[in-house]
């Protein structure tokens, strides 16, 4: 017990943590590698038979990247930034499962959620998988992101920033923030299992970061320009159905980025962006930009 309050650990069988970076955009939609585009110098792709749904990617330095029993859909939504239930694929590509070790050249800087680290990924996949991809639009249900209140006012959790992220900056890589987890980023978001934070970027970073948790398509539809600090705790949907489901004495706890506990007693995602940032989500049926797999193959053995 913490301040009255039940904690709880839920099993995901997938907890991935995304960063994005300030002046990176969320989607990228080209199916090919370009002549000079950066690689990975060396890459071993092998299937994972564990039988395993729980997936482990962490950010790595150094232009590396590696990433245990994941699927290719999951793969492709990390290259391209698009939630997985926003990718169209053959069966295989979402049952199938694969350990991924790259490493980039001696002496890389090229730091995760940077757009060179996504290139050299896309570019891994093109050539292990033989992938070709390309964006299409569907009519689905979708979500727009808007403020609360019609004059606009946002919430405590929400300021304009003042960042202005100097490429000269000590503290940088390729000119962007090192990402650390627990800290917000000065200029980038990073998603965790129950908060969501961000220095420096538009809300249509948020947006994107929302899809990526509920598996919801959610535009930035706010009319607000510019760029925004925020700071988005909630207990995910996955802590709540727990929590509801199981004695107090049989729900073990919940541990969210930085090794912060998850209150399952907490706001939902949804009261926590109404509360917090002075934003809410409206459904409704309109176009959603998909990724389309039209073709891929199983690597062969390393």
């Amino acid at each position: 017990m913490l301040n009255g309050r039940r904690r709880v650990e839920c099993t995901a069988t997938s907890i991935v943590s995304i960063v994005l970076i300030a002046g990176s955009p969320g989607v990228w939609a080209q199916s090919t590698t370009v002549a000079g585009d950066p690689q990975f110098e060396v890459a071993s792709i092998r299937p994972n038979r564990s039988g395993s749904e729980m997936v482990s990617q962490e950010p790595m330095p150094n232009g590396n990247f590696s990433a245990t029993n994941i699927t290719l859909v999951q793969l492709v939504g990390i290259a391209w930034q698009f939630d997985t239930e926003l990718i169209e694929a053959p069966a295989w590509a979402t049952k199938d499962r694969f350990d991924v070790v790259a490493k980039g050249n001696a002496g890389s800087r090229t730091a995760f959620g940077t757009p060179a680290m996504y290139h050299m990924l896309r570019s891994l996949l093109v050539e292990r998988f033989n992938l070709v991809v390309h964006p299409a639009s569907r009519t689905r249900s979708i979500f727009l992101l808007h403020t609360v209140r019609a004059d606009k006012k946002l919430g405590a959790h929400l300021n304009v920033s003042t960042a202005t992220c100097p490429a000269n900056d000590l503290k940088a890589i390729d000119g962007r923030p090192i990402f650390q987890f627990g800290w917000r980023p000065r200029c980038g978001i990073a998603m965790g299992f129950g908060d969501i934070s961000a220095g420096g970027m538009p809300l249509s970073a948020l947006a994107h970061a929302i899809t990526i948790r509920l598996h919801r398509s959610l535009r930035d539809d706010t009319g607000l320009p510019g760029r925004y600090d925020f700071d988005l705790e909630f207990t995910p949907d996955e802590v709540l159905a727990l929590a509801a489901s199981r004695p107090v004495e049989q729900v073990p706890r919940a541990v969210g980025r930085g090794g912060k506990e998850i209150d399952p007693n907490g706001p939902s995602i949804m009261t926590a962006l109404r509360e917090q940032l002075g934003l809410k989500m409206d459904s409704e049926t309109g176009a959603a930009e998909v990724l389309v797999i039209d073709h891929a193959e199983r690597p062969a053995p390393d």
